[in-house]
């Protein structure tokens, strides 16, 4: 994968992060199991965002990634 790959995949995955909680906003005190799939979906995002960010620093580098 290129860093232009990696770029837009953390692009997307922002937005899917924004995406649901916008869904946990909307169903709070509504749906039980919308809001647990909601937070479970956002833990994976920003987890897997985690892991894209490791990915484009350079070896050593502790710093969060800046494009």
């Amino acid at each position: 994968m290129t860093w232009e790959i990696f770029c837009g995949k953390a692009w997307s995955t922002k937005a899917a992060v924004d995406a649901y909680y916008g869904v946990l906003k909307i169903s709070e005190g509504k749906s039980v199991l919308l809001e647990e799939f909601a937070r479970e979906m956002i833990v994976d995002e920003e987890l897997h965002l985690d892991e894209v960010n490791k990915m484009l620093r350079k070896s050593g580098d502790v710093q969060p990634f800046r494009s």
